[in-house]
């Protein structure tokens, strides 16, 4: 039975409750429809209160609240009526989680799956769902070895003997850093695990403390002290059977995360940080263009138009 607070608690430390809890999500449904104008600023109101606790006193605790927000505090209401939506998110975190529900994924069919996704906006994962070519392989220990196989776990220290991070302060990452990188963002971006929507996002800006959540997660990313370092990083893993009976893994990670980690690379991006002879292949267009040597492009651009 889900209970008031975190669900599912574990034993142990606070950072291990909390990512017991942060991986319950993913069994958790998100929201892609855009929120009505008159109750966009109740959910802001809610992500700004959120958003204060987590700047008072940033921990895992808060940190989880905040990532929690959209399919704990939101989507539950939701399916109620915006107005039990709106009186859940005036009680939220002290609100029971919700159960995951195994049994409506397998209700929808393809065109009943992709007419929900044109409603909400994601017309390239609409016509994923029409098109029916990738088929989810089943979750087994044979499935896991190979995945495993494929993504070994890394050291913790993958970079042993590297130099400090540069010491920013949050404040050295202006507001407007933000708005470009999810102004470019496409409406349709995978969330990932905690259900952070390229929508939902957008109201989280025009939130006071909105900026200075993300300010503050940046400049310790950056650091490499943030709180909750592996709910932060996490991913949500799908294993795609293909052709040849192999698995193509496809993981999708938190969209804060990203929005956050392009802020900063948009910030301390600089033409020299690769060096005169740097090249970047297109096997592809070399082919097309010569049938001499092989063709490389230099790069110009080192940034993505999205986070993704």
């Amino acid at each position: 039975m889900a209970s008031e607070g975190h669900a599912n608690p574990a034993s142990g430390s606070e950072p291990d409750h909390s990512l017991h809890s942060f991986e319950s999500l993913c069994n958790l449904p998100p929201v892609y429809k855009h929120l009505a104008p008159h109750f966009a600023q109740i959910f802001t109101d809610c992500a700004e209160r959120i958003a204060q606790s987590f700047l008072a006193n940033p921990c895992e605790s808060t940190l989880l609240d905040f990532l929690a927000l959209p399919k704990v505090g939101l989507v539950p209401g939701l399916r109620k009526g915006y107005k039990a939506a709106a009186e859940r998110l005036k009680r939220y975190p002290a609100v029971a989680w919700p159960e995951p529900d195994e049994t409506e994924r397998a209700r929808r069919d393809g065109t009943a799956e992709a007419t929900r996704l044109i409603e909400s906006g994601r017309l390239s994962a609409a016509a994923q769902a029409l098109k029916g070519d990738s088929r989810v392989a089943p979750i087994n220990h044979e499935t896991i070895a190979v995945l495993n196989e494929k993504h070994p776990d890394s050291p913790d220290s993958p970079l042993p003997g590297t130099e400090p991070p540069v010491p920013y302060s949050p404040e050295a990452f202006p507001a407007d850093l933000f708005d470009s990188v999810i102004a470019s963002s496409r409406p349709d971006t995978a969330p990932g695990p905690s259900g952070w929507t390229v929508p939902l996002l957008r109201h989280v800006l025009r939130a006071p403390s909105g900026v200075p959540l993300l300010q503050h997660l940046t400049h310790h990313i950056a650091r490499d002290t943030a709180p909750g370092r592996s709910m932060l990083v996490s991913s949500r893993l799908t294993s795609l059977l293909k052709d040849d009976g192999g698995i193509r893994p496809i993981a999708v990670g938190n969209l804060i995360y990203r929005v956050c980690s392009k802020a900063l690379l948009n910030h301390v991006l600089r033409p020299d940080f690769l060096p005169p002879n740097q090249l970047e292949s297109d096997l592809k267009e070399a082919s097309s263009q010569s049938h001499g040597p092989f063709n490389s492009r230099w790069i110009t651009k080192l940034s993505s138009s999205s986070p993704t």
